[in-house]
């Protein structure tokens, strides 16, 4: 058989998120500025809290190395500060709800005695253009383009609580 083992967890999750869409005025050495600065439009920090279920497929490479699949389906709250600039430069606290997002990771997973070690890599459909956008100032008229986070790495190790 292939998989070694199968398993469904529950997962929480917390990401944080920071954007800047170049603000940063970069003046050369001859002190001129550098012709590539644009004015700024957005920048955020944003902070996830997610909860979801995720089914995993092992493999094992060898005694106590494993390999794996997992597939994550969350629901997720996202709070933060958004900075709308360019003419409106106006600052708004934000709380909004990403009702399912998908991410899909492969990694592998190292076994001692007491801890398990693993690392994951994947990719995630989070994105946070409608909870910037929904929460923008009546007067804010610049496109808000699509806020990916894209691809995620995970570093983790679990532990019996009782054995």
């Amino acid at each position: 058989s292939i998989i070694k083992n199968i398993s469904l967890s529950l997962r929480y999750k917390y990401v944080y998120s920071h954007f800047d869409d170049g603000s940063k005025i970069i003046i050369g050495d001859d002190g001129t500025i550098n012709p590539y600065n644009r004015n700024p439009r957005l920048s955020y920090n944003l902070h996830t809290q997610q909860i979801g279920i995720v089914p995993k497929y092992y493999y094992e490479l060898m005694d106590g190395v494993e390999i794996f699949i997992e597939n994550e389906f969350n629901y997720v709250v996202v709070t933060g500060e958004v900075k709308y600039l360019l003419d409106v430069n106006e600052k708004r606290n934000i709380k909004s709800y990403i009702p399912f997002t998908y991410s899909a990771l492969v990694g592998f997973e190292i076994e001692n005695e007491r801890v398990h070690y693993g690392f994951s890599l994947g990719y995630t459909t989070l994105n946070f253009k409608d909870a910037v956008a929904k929460n923008k100032p009546p007067d804010y008229t610049e496109r808000i383009s699509r806020l990916e986070t894209g691809i995620l790495m995970n570093f983790y190790f679990k532990f019996p609580l009782f054995k």
